[in-house]
């Protein structure tokens, strides 16, 4: 299975299908079957269906990625989770700079997201306040 060449599902990059799988994995688990997402776009997938991560990078977008401290907590995050996924493995300039691109599955709200597609998506454009600074000032006067 390791010679296995795949395309990600959402930017078309070329993955390998990894041999092995740790069933404690709770995030970035590499797939069952050969098909899903790269690394990368399964970083943004995590990220956008995490709350309220989710939201702060819909009303200030991905650039903040690109901060070596922010980075260094996602690194944590990934221990925690005991991902399968290694830190080195995820290129933060080319998330960020297919930010943009669609994922084939909308957001569903659920017990630990309560935000929808649709939701972020006015964030992100300014038609509904997000969580950020400016929101959090206004609310404070």
């Amino acid at each position: 299975m390791s010679d296995v060449i795949i395309h990600c599902e959402r930017c078309g990059a070329r993955c390998k299908v990894a041999e092995l799988r740790d069933p404690e994995a709770k995030m970035l688990r590499w797939s069952k079957e050969p098909k899903g997402l790269c690394i990368n776009c399964a970083v943004h997938d995590f990220l956008r269906n995490t709350y309220p991560i989710n939201m702060l990078l819909a009303e200030f977008g991905p650039k903040g990625l690109l901060l070596p401290h922010i980075q260094k907590q996602f690194m944590g995050i990934m221990r925690a989770g005991f991902a399968d996924a290694k830190p080195d493995e995820i290129d933060w300039n080319r998330i960020v700079e297919n930010w943009d691109l669609p994922f084939p599955k909308k957001i569903k709200p659920n017990s630990t997201n309560p935000c929808s597609q649709q939701e972020l998506d006015e964030i992100a454009s300014g038609q509904r306040p997000g969580l950020g600074t400016s929101g959090l000032m206004e609310n404070s006067k």
